[in-house]
C-alpha cells in the first residue's frame, strides 16, 4: 500500500513540473523597442602616484654667479600645482619676496618640465611648464612672463613647491649669490696671481669700469704694491711677494668693482690665500749607525741581516748533526 502511494505522489510531482514548464514556454516575451537615440559613457581612469617630486637644475646651490642671465630647469610629478617664489636680499640686508608662478593652470599631477629664464639686472623673467588639459586630456605647455620688482647684486633664493594627491607638500629651494666680480688666488713658484671673474658682456649701469685689489696680512696691514686697479678686459694681476718682503702665512684679498662712473657695485669680494716662501724643510738626522741611510735602505739591510742569521744558524745546526752521525758510524 505504501509503495502504491509513493508511485502516485511521484507521478503527480512529475506532471506538475511538466505543466509549469509548458506554462512558462507560452508566456509572452518582453517587448523590444527600437530607437535611434543612444547614450555612451566614456570613463577615463588615470593613475596618480602617491609621492610628489620636484627637482631643480641649472644653478648649483650656494654658488656665486657673475652673469645676470640665469636659466633654471625644474622637473616635477604627482603635484596638483607648481608654485614658485623668489627671495632677494640686497646689499643693505633688505629682504624682498615675489611670486613667479601661482600654479594656474594646474599641472594636474603629470610628469612635466618647467623652464625659467631670469635677468637679475633688468628684472625681466619668463617661464613655461607642462600641464594636462582637462578638456582634451592632452599635455600642453603654458608660458608667461613678468618683471621683478626688486633685483640686482645680492643673495637669492628660488623656491618651487607643490601638493600631492594625499595632501603631502614638497618644496625644493636653490640659493645663490649674484656678484659683480669674484676672485681666486694661485701660486706658481715665487709668483702669486689674483684671478678675477666678471661679466665682460654686461652693459649699461652694470658695466664694470675698474676693479681695485687690496691685500692685507693677518694683522690687517695693507701690503705692497696694493691697492692695484685692473681695467677691463684685463682679468688678473701677478706679483712676486718676495720683492715686497712677504713672510709665509695667510693673506686676505679684498676686491671691489666699480661701474664706469666710479660708483661701487655691491660689497667687496673677500677671499684668502696661504703664501709659502718656497724654502725646503731639511730631513731630520735620526742618528745611530744608520744615520746616513734613509728608511727604505735601512729596512732592506735589517731584512737581509735577519735572513742571513737564519741561514747561518740553520747551516751550523745541520753541520753539527752531520758530524755526530759520522762519528757514531766510525765507532
Amino acid at each position: 500500500m505504501k509503495k502504491t502511494h509513493k508511485k502516485i505522489f511521484g507521478l503527480f510531482g512529475l506532471a506538475l513540473v511538466v505543466a509549469v514548464t509548458v506554462f512558462a514556454a507560452f508566456l509572452p516575451g518582453p517587448e523590444t523597442k527600437a530607437t535611434t537615440d543612444s547614450v555612451v559613457d566614456n570613463l577615463s581612469v588615470r593613475v596618480v602616484g602617491a609621492t610628489p617630486s620636484i627637482n631643480i637644475s641649472g644653478i648649483t646651490p650656494g654658488s656665486e654667479v657673475v652673469s645676470g642671465s640665469q636659466e633654471i630647469n625644474i622637473t616635477y610629478e604627482n603635484i596638483d600645482k607648481l608654485i614658485a617664489t623668489i627671495t632677494y636680499t640686497d646689499a643693505d640686508g633688505n629682504v624682498h619676496e615675489q611670486s613667479l608662478m601661482n600654479g594656474i593652470p594646474p599641472v594636474d599631477y603629470i610628469a612635466g618640465v618647467s623652464d625659467v629664464s631670469i635677468n637679475l639686472l633688468t628684472g625681466e623673467y619668463s617661464y613655461s611648464y607642462q600641464y594636462l588639459d582637462p578638456d582634451t586630456g592632452e599635455i600642453k605647455t603654458y608660458t608667461d612672463s613678468g618683471t621683478l620688482t626688486n633685483r640686482g647684486y645680492g643673495e637669492y633664493v628660488l623656491s618651487f613647491s607643490g601638493e600631492g594627491a594625499e595632501g603631502t607638500t614638497v618644496e625644493k629651494k636653490v640659493n645663490f649669490t649674484f656678484l659683480p666680480v669674484t676672485a681666486n688666488v694661485t701660486q706658481d713658484g715665487d709668483n702669486v696671481t689674483i684671478n678675477l671673474d666678471y661679466d665682460k658682456d654686461s652693459t649699461g649701469g652694470s658695466q664694470i669700469g675698474g676693479i681695485e685689489i687690496y691685500v692685507y696680512d693677518d694683522t690687517g696691514k695693507l701690503m705692497d704694491p696694493f691697492p692695484v686697479t685692473v681695467i677691463p678686459p684685463d682679468d688678473s694681476f701677478t706679483f712676486n711677494p718676495k720683492d715686497y718682503g712677504y713672510a709665509s702665512g695667510t693673506y686676505t684679498v679684498s676686491v671691489q668693482a666699480y661701474d664706469t662712473n666710479g660708483t661701487k657695485l655691491y660689497k667687496p669680494y673677500i677671499t684668502t690665500f696661504d703664501y709659502q716662501t718656497g724654502e725646503v724643510t731639511p730631513t731630520p738626522n735620526t742618528g745611530g749607525v744608520m744615520g746616513d741611510l734613509n728608511i727604505s735602505k735601512t729596512d732592506y739591510i735589517i731584512t737581509g741581516l735577519i735572513i742571513f742569521s737564519i741561514v747561518g744558524i740553520s747551516g751550523a745546526v745541520f753541520i753539527s748533526k752531520h758530524d755526530k752521525k759520522v762519528g757514531n758510524r766510525r765507532r
